[in-house]
């Protein structure tokens, strides 16, 4: 009934149809919208217009490089109307633009759970993971608006838009903002990492790599520097282990080094938390060939070991 509407003959569906350009997911979007809220095509294309001059306000748009942004404005009208319900979900959105696209599940979320980890997480990601239900009822919003994808295989998983997920890194957030999000997915990712040994070891390994990835690119660049504190640190060792389990060695010294880097600053070269993660550091470059490396961190902590 919806791709009737935009398909009718009258003048302001065929000037939303130009628009559109033809694109099969911003007609999604749009379709969606007009089924779930009820306007008129006249408002939608209003509301339309007014998303677009805002997007291209953006002094860095990912839009440039993808026609004329059809399917990104589409999608902004439709997430007004989703902020409007929840803002939880706007928060989702944010958090997902640091991970993977292709894959968010619920089991995802399951560390916010643990105990161990209390009070580490915003009151609305808490929630979410508490409550299997409050999770479908959001991911059934954005299926509904066509903001995301549900996956056939593996079931209970969704996907977005890759153009889309880029876009979500300027919803309205300034600096401060987008490093809070990259270390909440920082700390979700890090702190998801099961134990070798772990039953769920080999069904999570795969799935965690894409967001494992995603978290690494994220460290690397200076805009989302993270002002590492030792929750963050921890989460970068986990990484780094997680990669040295998958025999990706250069990048689990990428990881180690970082998390060195944040340990010493937070409780000094000499405590050890920071020699635990120097040892693996140590061992990594050994395994990368860096034997001078290797050996100056174990030379050093046999000096603090014969001093102490």
């Amino acid at each position: 009934m919806v791709l009737t509407t935009l398909l009718d003959p009258d003048p302001c569906s065929k000037e939303l149809l130009e628009l559109l350009e033809g694109f099969p997911l911003a007609l999604a979007q749009a379709g969606s919208f007009l089924r779930e809220t009820g306007i008129n095509i006249p408002t939608y294309i209003q509301n339309y217009h007014l998303q677009w001059e805002r997007l291209m306000s953006f002094e860095e748009s990912p839009l440039v490089d993808y026609e004329h942004g059809s399917v990104a404005t589409t999608w902004a009208v439709s997430l007004n109307a989703v902020k409007a319900s929840s803002e939880d979900l706007v928060d989702i959105l944010r958090l997902w633009a640091f991970i993977n696209n292709k894959d968010l599940w619920f089991g995802l979320f399951e560390v916010v759970t643990n105990r161990l980890y209390t009070g580490m997480w915003p009151t609305w990601l808490s929630n979410i993971a508490r409550d299997t239900l409050r999770f479908a009822k959001a991911m059934g919003l954005l299926l509904r608006y066509s903001m995301i994808q549900a996956r056939v295989e593996p079931r209970g998983s969704y996907s977005i838009h890759p153009v889309v997920h880029r876009w979500v890194l300027n919803l309205e957030a300034d600096a401060q903002q987008k490093r809070e999000f990259a270390s909440l997915a920082l700390l979700l990712v890090g702190h998801s990492v099961p134990h070798r040994t772990s039953t769920s070891y080999w069904t999570l390994d795969q799935r965690l790599l894409p967001h494992a990835d995603s978290c690494s690119s994220c460290i690397r660049q200076s805009e989302f520097k993270l002002e590492q504190n030792h929750f963050e640190s921890v989460a970068i060792s986990n990484l780094g282990g997680f990669y040295d389990d998958l025999d990706k060695g250069s990048q689990a010294e990428e990881m180690y080094v970082q998390a060195t880097w944040g340990l010493e600053k937070t409780f000094g070269r000499d405590h050890e938390t920071t020699l635990v993660i120097m040892n693996n550091l140590a061992t990594s470059y050994a395994n990368n060939g860096k034997q001078d490396e290797a050996q100056e961190i174990f030379d050093r902590k046999q000096r603090k070991s014969v001093w102490a």
